[in-house]
Order: structure tokens, then C-alpha cells, then sequence
């Protein structure tokens, strides 16, 4: 019986060591998926980051440009407006005669 008790023993030690490989073995293949995972979200990571920071760029290109756009419109109007009330302060005597004649045609 004692040797019954021994070879049980031996074959649950036994069973014990192959678990415990297992055991290893599995959080080696898993710490290795890990990294794997890792790696590849940082990778991802960083070309989304590169690519953001690129369309951020070209979005402040466009934005820059089209400001120096609106600023030469703001100046071109500015002086149009500018030019036609000096043109309604000299010719104000005209327009009144103007304005009179065609009233007085009605």
C-alpha cells in the first residue's frame, strides 16, 4: 500500500512540475502578446498623432491664408469707401442739381 501511496505521490509531483511549465509557459506566450500589443498601439498611436498634426497644419495654412484674403478685401473696401465719400463731397452740388432735375421731370 505504502508503495501505492509512493507512485501516487511521485505522479501528482510530476503533475505538479508539468502544471507549473504550463503555467510559465502560458504567461510567457501571454507577456509576449502583451508586448506585441503594445507595440503596435504605440505604433498606431503615433501615425495617428503624425497625422492630426499634419491636417492641424494645413488646416492653420488655410486658415492664415485665407485671413490675409479677407484682410486685403477689408483694406480694398476700406479705401473704396474712402474714394466714393470723397467723390459724394465734391460732387455734392452736382448730384443736388441732378436730383432736382429729375424730380422736376416727374
Amino acid at each position: 500500500m505504502e508503495a501505492k501511496f509512493e507512485t501516487l505521490e511521485t505522479k501528482i509531483e510530476a503533475l505538479s512540475a508539468k502544471m507549473s511549465s504550463l503555467e510559465n509557459d502560458l504567461n510567457t506566450k501571454i507577456s509576449s502578446l502583451n508586448n506585441d500589443l503594445n507595440g503596435k498601439i504605440n505604433s498606431s498611436s503615433n501615425d495617428l498623432n503624425a497625422k492630426i498634426s499634419s491636417s492641424s497644419n494645413d488646416l492653420n495654412a488655410k486658415i492664415n491664408l485665407l485671413e490675409m484674403k479677407l484682410e486685403s478685401h477689408f483694406k480694398t473696401t476700406k479705401i473704396l469707401a474712402f474714394v466714393i465719400i470723397a467723390l459724394m463731397f465734391i460732387l455734392q452740388p452736382s448730384i443736388f442739381e441732378l436730383i432736382k432735375n429729375i424730380l422736376s421731370l416727374k
